[in-house]
């Protein structure tokens, strides 16, 4: 059976049915009125189909090679001809036709709109991108630098075709000016490296060059591509680069070796750092300024840092420098001294990480192997059993207080740390912080002796320094000779300030800004009203006259010095209301100060920084007690006497007029005449303060000027450079101050 009925050659009688019957059309859910198709008006027949056809191609092919032999300029004639003859052909056929024409509506797609469409940035193209013009606008502003001194400075007109030629001249200056600054720094950079040559141990030149490193990165900066963090590290390895072959010639050289910490810890992050440190430990294990950079990479760095770490890089460190110490044959000094700053360095970690028990436990153990020696002096026993009970008491009141948790735990710690700073042994007390039970075995390993003589002196200072007890005065020389003025964060508390209220000269040199102290005061204390407070003061003086008793001479005079004047500092802040204590307290300091001057009622110096401390109170008093110690020595020649009584006395006399002539803010007569009455008594050697005449004639006046010359010249005549111990800075230049 054919697929089309229309062109089947023989009908099938069985399957025919009658096309005029429309029966099969009803429906009686769907009614249409429909009109038979009569097969009868479509006659074709396949074979006349079939002939249509072949003519139809025989035509094409003909017209093809006709075509093909014509020019290539009638390719259009020949497009259209097709498309004729295509719609020619379709025509003669009205049952269908074959559509190759395309649908011009298929082509698009519809898309969303701008606003609800989605925008993305490329970054990057498979192809090449296309370059995108920057357009460049001309500034009427720009300067033109040309101009001759002599010429006039009359103002040019701005017109288009300066305009456009002040770009160019602009360019052309600024790369004139960018090779004459590259020729100027190559011509410094070859000065500095003949310098070098003929002499590698001038430092002077050596810093100047690393210096000179900076003017190199600003000009690679302003006339050169690049990120600056780049530049920065390139800057800092060229540097590091120039201190390596500084070292190679001067090793011993602490200013470069400095320099060299600082700007590797500046630019390399903390774990390469740690890893060239270490490699130049392991180079040179007794040079300590290494040591403490490597100590300083761990103990500063957030992912590092911790407690125990720490600590045991301060025990390697010591251990190494023992070890070298015992060996060495020359150079024990240094070693004993580097043992010193690093036992100071890893006191002020144990304070600042609040290990205030493991602290004292390391402090008292060095006070017993290297003070106390075969003396039954004991360091360190206090009595916080009172303040205990208060203790509870306050902790109670403040969680009845029905603070919120983030509140109630500071205080709550603000409160222990001011009582608990003694570490508690497990046989006396039960404790419930296992922080405060402390044993020799845990700080055993930081311990050594220290041998070398006036490096106690220098112990005893950093031990009472770490107590928070500030040096008086306090000056840089004095910091520096002690060994304490390298550590930057020493000055982490605000006792370490408060020497600024000590009056040494008759200048107001004390901030307004510090009477505030008391609200930045970390417990331990004895500033702040606080449970304990009173106990810790008590505690730092009994080891401070313990300190003293241990030492000797003038040792021993430099402590007790430094504890009358904490005591007169003491005075002062409560004059400021920076300060308070209860007046039992205050009897008790007194009765303490009246006892040391008994033991020592020849020493001058005591007596007059007793004098001081009473004058806070009452003047009359302390003058009375300066011309009683003044007295005592008036039956001596003044320039008869050893140097070191002459000073004494001179400088206690000294301290007597100035309090007369700075008692008030202004000074009369009478006290002028006064002052000038036992000067002149005392420089002539003639009088005693107590027997001084009343009337002070020219010759006398006249002897005294001549008196004053003759010291003068004298003093200008003595040499000044020799270098002074620790007990030097800390008692002579004390004296000289007053």
């Amino acid at each position: 059976m054919a697929l089309f009925a229309a062109y089947a050659d023989v009908k099938d009688d069985s399957t025919a049915t009658n096309s005029s019957d429309v029966g099969w059309l009803t429906n009686s859910s769907f009614k249409i009125d429909v009109t038979p198709f009569q097969t009868s008006e479509l006659q074709i027949h396949p074979k006349h189909f079939q002939d249509t056809d072949d003519n139809s191609l025989s035509e094409t092919e003909d017209n093809e090679v006709r075509h093909n032999k014509q020019k290539r300029k009638h390719k259009k004639s020949k497009k259209s001809s097709k498309k004729q003859k295509y719609t020619e052909k379709c025509k003669e056929f009205d049952g269908y036709s074959i559509d190759k024409k395309s649908a011009s509506e298929l082509k698009y797609v519809n898309t969303i709109s701008r606003p609800s469409a989605p925008k993305y940035k490329i970054y990057k193209y498979l192809a090449f991108p296309r370059e995108r013009k920057v357009k460049k606008f001309k500034r009427y502003y720009q300067v033109i630098i040309d101009k001759h001194v002599n010429e006039s400075a009359t103002e040019e007109e701005l017109t288009a075709e300066a305009l456009n030629s002040t770009p160019s001249k602009n360019r052309k200056q600024g790369s004139d000016m960018t090779i004459l600054e590259e020729q100027e720094i190559s011509r410094q950079t070859g000065t500095f490296n003949r310098k070098l040559q003929i002499d590698a141990y001038d430092i002077d030149t050596w810093i100047k060059y690393i210096n000179f490193q900076d003017n190199v990165f600003n000009f690679e900066k302003y006339f050169k591509k690049g990120s600056i963090a780049k530049g920065l590290r390139v800057t800092a390895e060229r540097k590091l680069t120039i201190l390596d072959r500084a070292l190679q010639h001067n090793p011993d050289c602490e200013l470069l070796l400095r320099m060299r910490v600082d700007i590797a810890a500046g630019v390399f992050p903390a774990d390469e750092l740690q890893t060239q440190l270490k490699k130049l430990v392991d180079r040179d294990s007794g040079n300590i300024i290494l040591w403490q950079a490597y100590i300083e990479a761990s103990q500063c760095s957030m992912s590092h840092c911790t407690a125990p770490t720490v600590i045991n890089l301060y025990i390697k460190c010591l251990h190494t420098l023992h070890t070298i110490r015992r060996t060495a044959k020359l150079k024990r000094v240094v070693l004993e001294e580097s043992i010193l700053r690093m036992l100071y360095q890893c006191g002020l970690f144990l304070r600042q990480a609040g290990l205030f028990e493991q602290l004292w436990t390391l402090l008292r153990m060095y006070l017993e192997l290297n003070l106390s020696g075969s003396s039954d002096i004991q360091f360190g026993t206090a009595s916080t059993t009172r303040e205990e009970t208060l203790l509870v008491e306050l902790e109670d009141t403040v969680l009845k207080s029905q603070l919120p948790i983030h509140e109630l735990w500071p205080r709550i710690e603000k409160l222990r740390e001011a009582c608990h700073y003694l570490p508690v042994f497990a046989q006396e007390q039960e404790c419930a912080d296992p922080q405060r039970l402390v044993f020799t075995e845990d700080v055993s390993e930081l311990i050594h002796p220290i041998t070398m003589p006036g490096n106690t002196f220098r112990l005893t200072v950093m031990i009472l320094t770490l107590l928070k007890i500030p040096l008086l005065p306090c000056r840089h020389v004095t910091m520096k000779e002690f060994g304490i003025d390298y550590v930057p964060w020493s000055l982490d508390s605000i006792e370490t300030l408060l020497p600024m209220f000590y009056p040494l000269f008759p200048l107001e040199i004390s901030n307004k800004l510090l009477c505030n102290a008391q609200k930045l005061v970390v417990g331990p204390q004895y500033l702040k009203t606080l449970p304990g407070q009173e106990e810790y003061l008590q505690f730092i003086l009994t080891v401070m006259t313990s300190c003293g008793k241990c030492l000797g001479g003038r040792e021993k005079l430099a402590i007790t010095v430094w504890w009358f004047r904490f005591l007169r500092l003491l005075t002062i802040l409560e004059k400021l209301d920076m300060f308070k204590v209860t007046a039992s307290f205050k009897k008790k300091l007194r009765t303490d100060m009246k006892s040391c001057l008994r033991e020592n009622s020849t020493n001058i110096v005591l007596f007059k920084e007793y004098a001081l401390v009473e004058t806070e109170n009452n003047f009359d008093s302390g003058i009375n007690v300066l011309k009683t110690a003044l007295d005592m020595n008036s039956d001596s020649d003044l320039f008869q006497m050893a140097e070191e009584k002459r000073t004494a006395i001179v400088s206690t006399l000294r301290t007597f007029i100035e309090l007369y002539l700075f008692r008030g803010k202004q000074i009369d007569k009478e006290t002028k005449q006064v002052c000038f009455k036992y000067i002149c008594a005392v420089v002539t050697g003639k009088f005693t303060i107590a027997n001084a005449p009343r009337f002070i004639t020219q010759s006398i006046i006249n002897e005294t000027k001549e008196k004053f010359a003759e010291v003068n010249v004298n003093l200008l005549r003595n040499d000044f450079n020799a270098s002074l111990n620790g007990v030097d800075y800390f008692y002579r230049i004390s004296l000289q101050t007053g």
